[in-house]
């Protein structure tokens, strides 16, 4: 869905993890305890200039690097150093917030797996879909005027790129690694994806060949 068009910022100078004074035991999302972050660290910019990244259209797959992102400290870090914060905030996000959102986004591609759309279609009301802006601009490089959705922040673009991709019958599996993972996203292609990343099936044939020595 090429109408789908946001810009994110990352700090040049990059993110640190920063000790914030301790709070009582987070929740999560299902309303189970967290294993508690250590000194309830926030991901915090170091305050250089800030470098947009235009994010467009679905192919990036921002809603599989969310889903997959390890829900802790490092985790929530290494997400935020590549595409920025998550939610519309400046230069600091607690850690454990980010860790929350990735959990609850990761629960939503796994319903997305598992087929169970209905548990999804009621889940879109509270994500405010209607709050989504339009942009009138030239962009590309014949500089055409067009038309262009912009959602409010990055965990609202993966929400509605989830849903592009669903619209557009791909399909998803889990990797052996328990990352999830898109087929049949673009045009023409085939169903014969087994693995999310070369990593994972070249250590997978690995595996396989020493098991059979």
């Amino acid at each position: 869905m090429e109408l789908l068009r946001f810009v994110t910022f990352r700090d040049e100078r990059g993110y640190d993890l920063a000790a914030k004074p301790a709070r009582s035991n987070a929740i999560d999302v299902k309303g189970s305890l967290l294993d508690t972050l250590a000194h309830d660290l926030s991901v915090v910019a170091r305050g250089g200039q800030k470098i947009p990244l235009i994010l467009q259209g679905i192919q990036n797959c921002i809603f599989e690097k969310i889903a997959n992102t390890p829900p802790n400290a490092e985790g929530a870090l290494d997400l935020v150093s590549e595409w920025g914060f998550p939610l519309l905030v400046d230069d600091e996000m607690p850690a454990q917030r980010i860790a929350n959102l990735v959990i609850e986004f990761r629960h939503v591609v796994e319903l997305a797996a598992a087929n169970k759309m209905e548990e999804i279609e009621a889940l879109i009301p509270s994500k405010k879909f209607a709050d989504i802006g339009v942009m009138f601009e030239r962009f590309g490089k014949d500089r055409s005027p067009r038309l262009y959705l912009r959602p409010k922040s990055l965990i609202h673009f993966a929400w509605i790129e989830l849903l592009c991709a669903i619209s557009s019958n791909a399909g998803f599996k889990k990797c052996t690694c328990g990352n999830i993972f898109t087929y049949n996203l673009e045009k023409g292609s085939r169903n014969t994806k087994l693995y999310c990343s070369n990593r994972c099936r070249v250590a997978n044939h690995r595996a396989i060949r020493n098991s059979s020595k």
